[in-house]
This record gives structure tokens, sequence and C-alpha cells, in this order.
């Protein structure tokens, strides 16, 4: 061999042997931090974020909450004498003195023929009613071609057909109008 071929061999022998002490080392510091990062992970707890874990308890609870809520209303908020306090308005209606309070009870319609009906709303409660039936302690005792007679222990009650106040309000503007001739309700 001559030397130069040795040189090249000697120079080709040197860089392998560079080559794989440097992969050995990088190879060592790899080996190393993956070893550092499996440690950490081991030691790590997942959620276990504090501010985290506050903010998930407080929405549960929140839900539960909402979950338990029972909605509940003393007065019926579509009661239109609940709504409505005027007199001269109430009066305008249809309706009499006597109005709050009997707007729990309104007859509906009544039906004549072999034997007589009528449909009383009470209490948010429709009732399809015959003569001698019972509905929140009320008995049915009479009835005519627009009312019914209901009696509870001593009181008695008449209760007369009628619109309710949006049939009221179009009457009002037909009559205005001049268009209303006075129907059977």
């Amino acid at each position: 061999m001559t030397k130069r071929e040795n040189f090249i061999w000697g120079f080709l022998i040197v860089v392998a042997i560079l080559i794989i002490f440097y992969s050995g080392v990088k190879t060592y510091t790899i080996t190393k931090q993956v070893k550092e990062f499996q440690l950490e992970e081991s030691k790590a707890i997942l959620g276990t974020d504090p501010q985290l874990l506050e903010t998930v308890n407080t929405l549960e609870d929140e839900l539960k909450e909402r979950l338990n809520y029972v909605f509940k209303i003393e007065k019926d908020p579509l009661k239109l004498s609940e709504v409505v306090k005027s007199p001269k308005l109430l009066a305008a209606l249809g309706y009499g003195a006597g109005f709050e309070g009997v707007e729990d009870m309104r007859l509906n319609l009544t039906v004549i023929g072999e034997e007589r009906y009528a449909s009383v709303k009470y209490m948010g409660n429709y009732y399809n009613l015959k003569i001698n039936d019972n509905f929140g302690g009320f008995k049915v005792t009479n009835i005519e071609i627009k009312s019914v007679t209901l009696m509870k222990g001593s009181q008695k009650v008449v209760l007369y057909n009628r619109l309710d106040p949006e049939t009221l309000a179009e009457q009002a503007k037909l009559e205005a109008a001049g268009d209303f001739e006075g129907i059977n309700y």
C-alpha cells in the first residue's frame, strides 16, 4: 500500500470513530432526558390543578341546584284580575265589581239538549259537568242557556257565560265600527 492509501484509510477510521463517539454521546443524552421525563410523569398526578378542581365542583353544585329547583308561584300571573286593577277597564271588558276571585271559575259553554252539560274552567282545569256533578267542593244544581248554578254548602254561586277579554276587545272594535249585531255566546 502506498502512503496515500494508508492516509485515506487512517482518515476514514478516525472519522468513523468520531461518528461512533458522537452518536454514543447523543444517544446517552437523549436516553437520560427520556428517563427524567418518565420520572416526572410518574410523580405527576393528573387533574390536580386546584383552580380547575374548584371550577368543576362549583359547576357540578350549580347543576345539582338547578335540577332540584322547583318552580312555584303563589298567584296565577295570567289571571286578569291580578294584572288589571282598574275598575273602569274591568267594567269596560264586561266584568262586574265582584270580578276578583270569580276569575278562578269561568263558565265556558253550556249545551242544552236531552241532557244539559256545562264546561267550567276552575283553577286552571276544565270540567265537563252535568247536573248533580261535583268539582272543587261545588255541586252543579242547575244549567241554563247562559248560566250555571253551583252550591257549596249554603253558598250559591251563579256563573254566567261571557266572552274572554280578547274576544271582548274584538267585540268592542266591531261595535265601534258598527258591524256588531250582538252574538249569542
